[in-house]
């Protein structure tokens, strides 16, 4: 297998982003196999969907409805996360990464955090306001905010959590993405 570079790191991600096939349900267990053609692409065939992703140095996170993989485009390889090996789900919907470096994946299942070695999930009964976890983002004081399917978002600052909904002021309670502007505001 060759070597990943900053260019094929740019065309695998169009690639994934435009020409993956989406199936109607997700599949318990996902195949990703690398195929180079003549023309010396390597393209990477699953039968699942790619929901978000997380690019950080050479690593690129994937989440799917088939589990999360971490692709290493330094070195080629990549690895497959599931609830094996501690997520709530494998239908995972978002990703983010906090302050301290722990990466958070929003499932169907609730919300798992990683810290690279030890895997815990938060549910409704912890204080999400859904299980259904669909967009992650940290604002600048820290604090942790997660939107949900249908319910809302939930602000988590380490120990409490709050739920801000329409009538609270939010535009849907459906959120699908938040993002940080250079102001520190939050868009939902």
């Amino acid at each position: 297998m060759k070597k990943f570079t900053v260019q094929s790191a740019v065309i695998l991600l169009v690639l994934v982003l435009s020409i993956l096939i989406v199936s109607c349900q997700p599949q318990p267990t996902v195949s990703w196999s690398p195929i180079e053609n003549d023309a010396g692409w390597t393209l990477f065939t699953n039968s699942s969907k790619v929901q978000k992703l997380l690019a950080e140095g050479n690593a690129l996170w994937a989440a799917t409805s088939g589990g999360v993989v971490k692709w290493d485009l330094g070195k080629g390889t990549y690895r497959k996360y599931t609830t094996l090996d501690g997520l709530a789900s494998n239908d995972v919907r978002s990703v983010g990464r906090d302050n301290q470096g722990n990466l958070w994946f929003g499932t169907i299942g609730g919300l798992s955090r990683y810290d690279g070695t030890n895997w815990r999930t938060f549910t409704t009964n912890d204080g999400l306001a859904s299980n259904i976890v669909t967009a992650i983002a940290q604002d600048v004081k820290g604090n942790l905010w997660f939107g949900t399917m249908g319910a809302g978002v939930t602000c988590y600052d380490g120990t409490n959590w709050r739920t801000f909904t329409t009538k609270d002021g939010l535009g849907h309670n459906a959120v699908n993405i938040i993002a940080r502007d250079n102001q520190g505001n939050l868009w939902f």
